[in-house]
């Protein structure tokens, strides 16, 4: 009985570890496609702990169907443009305590969606903060106001 009751401990602790990995292995993608370039590229500083989740076109699109909230950036490694927002995206997400950015490959943009809707999309620093921040509001106004 102890043998079987230590087994399923272990076989819990191994489901949990697998089940959290997902954000942590997309921000340390994250974290080595860009700063891998860093040699070739402007250079790129990347937390560990960034809000960099990948996603599909397929997936963002059933998010939109659903009529969810969440900003989106749209980029690549190897695109400069993309290259500069990477560190502003990481920073005013943290400001604002927006824990998850999807990311998806494809032309430079950062768009934000509240409740499958654009509410905003820009390349521009500045504009990309305010997007973050409506949409962090939103989040987190949603989660202290149930129903929202």
């Amino acid at each position: 009985m102890l043998k079987r009751s230590k087994l399923l401990i272990v076989l819990f602790l191994i489901i949990m570890l697998c089940g959290c990995k997902k954000e942590t292995s997309d921000a340390l993608k994250f974290k080595d496609e860009f700063e891998s370039l860093n040699k070739s590229h402007s250079v790129v500083n990347v937390n560990e702990k960034n809000p960099f989740i990948y996603k599909t076109t397929e997936e963002i699109q059933e998010l939109i169907n659903n009529e969810e909230t969440f900003v989106v950036f749209y980029g690549s490694s190897k695109d400069e443009n993309a290259r500069i927002l990477v560190e502003p995206i990481i920073d005013y997400s943290s400001k604002y305590s927006l824990s998850k950015v999807y990311y998806v490959s494809g032309p430079v943009n950062v768009v934000g969606y509240s409740k499958g809707n654009i509410k905003g999309e820009s390349t521009d620093s500045s504009e990309v903060e305010n997007i973050i921040n409506e949409i962090a509001t939103e989040l987190n106004t949603c989660d202290i106001n149930v129903g929202c």
